[in-house]
This record gives C-alpha cells, structure tokens and sequence, in this order.
C-alpha cells in the first residue's frame, strides 16, 4: 500500500514541521509541505502558493505535485496544528484496511470550530448525497487513488471545495467518518460566513435563480397562452397552456443547469435523454395537479399552478444533482 500525505494551511509552521519529522520512516510514500508561507527548513519537500491561496487550492495543487500514478491514496491533513500526528497516523491505518472508501476525521459542532451553517450544512449534504456525515468540510481525510480524477477537477477555493467533492465522492462510493477532538489552528481561522456561505451553496442558490427565472417564463407563459390565445374549452386551454408554456421554460431550464448550474464533464445527449424523462413525468404530475386542484381548491388557476411548481422544484433539485447531471461512476482498482 503506497499512501501519500499532504499538509496544507494558511502559513506552515513549526508545528508541521514537528509532525512531518515524528511520522515513522517508510509510512507514506510521498510527503509534500503547502501554504502560502513556508517557514520551515529545506530538509522537507514543500510547495509555496501565491498569497490568500486558499485550502481548496493547496490541496489541489499538492495532489497534482506528487501524484505520479502509483499511489494507493492520499491522506490530506491540515497542518496548522488543529490535527494530531497520532490521527493522522490512525486514518493511514482505516484506509489500509478499507481502502475503497473515503476516510474523513470530522470535527464536533463546537464555538469557535465548525464554521460552516451547521445544520443546513448536514441537511443538504444528506438530502444530495443520500449519505449522512457530521462535518462537511473535514481537518483530515483520506482518498483513493480512483477519486483522484474527480478531486483534481472539483472547483472551489475555500470550505466548499471540500463539500463539493465530498458530495462527488459520495455518489462514487461510501463516506466512512470518525469525529475526533480536532483543536483551534495556530494561524486562528479567516472564515467570511457571508462570502463562504455563497461558495458551499453555489448549486443550490444558482438553481434557485434559474428556477426562478423559469418559473418567470412559464407563469407568464401560461398566464398569456390560457387568457389570450387558446379559446378552447377550460379543461383543453389548461392542459395546452402547461405544456406549451413547460416546453419553453425547460428547454431554457436544461441549458442553464447543464453549462452553469451543474456543470460536469459528459455525455450532452445522455444527460438530455434524463432530462427529457424527468420533464415529462414532472409536465404530466404537475398537468395532473394543476386540473386536479383547479376542479377541488377554490382561487386563481395561475395561483394554484405556482404552488404546485414550487414543490416539483424543491424535489428537482436532488433529483436533477444526483441523477440527471450526476458524474459517471469510475471503476475502482481491483
């Protein structure tokens, strides 16, 4: 079993350097130093960022830097001192023993800590990934060598660089957590709840412009279609208006979720046929709730319409996450 560590922080300090010259000979076979200050001696192989680089950054690049092809995994630490050496060496063990599976050695939720919104945190992560862990954005975590293609092309810069592979390597496989008594860094914490919140969120908030978009264009749609332009009898002007006006809004809603919202490597037309299918089960339960609820619940059709779309929209935002524009899954080494 060929492992290598990566210790990235902010600044790398003595602390680092402390681990890095306890950690038994022959344990891992690469060892790489990265932050955007290195204050260590030259005896250690280390990788100097540009400034305010941020952790999703380090870790991509340390990967990229000692990833020669033969290695087994990576276990991924950060190196401020908010991490033991003895975890670290006990997530090099859970891996060699399970080493098809993401190890992660997550923090509690305590003050000064865990910074990332907690709760909703959790509850997104195991709405999308079907899979339940306590800490999204994890001080020490190990990965096999099969992820490493997905790692290297997950975006983000800070806490949700991390989240989004999490949530990647989670549809590939099995997430195995171990909650430690992680501890406050040396360099303290440069977390910007406001800016962090939009960059953990980015798919969901996204989805949620776009749908709203959408919704714009097919209420409006719908609205002109059933008051102006089909004369036909209430039950034909209901249905044709939907569809009609649902066409126009998915076609714009598939382009924007595939180049923007969700925007993975694949097949165009795979996902298009998923989509496709999607958008005839949700034109026909929406077409269906629509009438239904027009025969049954008094007020304004286009009202009623609303309410059942934003419902369909909620649950297509998982749907569309972890099937439609779902990456494919990799075959693991044998």
């Amino acid at each position: 079993m060929r492992l290598g560590l990566i210790l990235y922080a902010n600044s790398i300090t003595s602390t680092a350097e402390a681990i890095t010259k306890s950690i038994p000979d022959g344990l891992f076979a690469s060892i790489l130093l990265v932050g955007n200050n290195i204050d260590i001696n030259d005896e250690f192989p280390s990788l100097k960022l540009k400034e305010k680089s941020h952790r999703g950054e380090a870790m991509k690049q340390g990967l990229l830097q000692i990833d020669d092809g033969s290695l087994d995994g990576m276990v991924f630490a950060e190196g401020d001192g908010s991490v033991s050496l003895e975890d670290i060496l006990a997530i090099a063990k859970d891996f060699e023993s399970n080493s098809d599976t993401v190890h992660t050695y997550g923090r509690k939720k305590e003050k000064g800590i865990h910074h990332a919104p907690y709760w909703f945190s959790r509850l997104y992560f195991s709405l999308a990934s079907k899979q339940k862990i306590v800490d999204v954005n994890p001080p020490l975590m190990a990965v096999p060598s099969f992820l490493f293609g997905i790692f290297k092309e997950t975006k983000g810069k800070r806490f949700d660089f991390q989240h989004s592979f999490l949530l990647e390597a989670a549809h590939q496989g099995k997430i195995q957590e171990k909650i430690i008594e992680a501890k406050k860094g040396e360099n303290g914490y440069t977390y910007q709840w406001f800016l962090d919140f939009l960059l953990l969120y980015r798919s969901p908030l996204l989805y949620g412009i776009v749908s709203l978009t959408s919704w714009g264009i097919d209420v409006l749609g719908f609205y002109l279609f059933h008051t102006f332009l089909f004369t036909w009898s209430k039950e034909a002007e209901t249905v044709l208006s939907y569809i009609v006006a649902r066409v126009i809004s998915g076609t714009y809603n598939f382009a924007m979720f595939n180049f923007v919202v969700f925007p993975k490597k694949g097949d165009i037309a795979i996902k298009a046929f998923k989509y496709s299918i999607l958008f005839l089960i949700n034109m026909g339960i929406a077409s269906g709730l629509t009438y239904l609820f027009s025969h049954f619940v008094p007020g304004e059709l286009t009202f009623i319409k609303i309410i059942v779309d934003t419902i369909l929209a909620i649950a297509n935002y998982f749907i569309n996450h972890s099937i439609v524009f779902a990456r494919k899954k990799i075959a693991k080494k044998k």
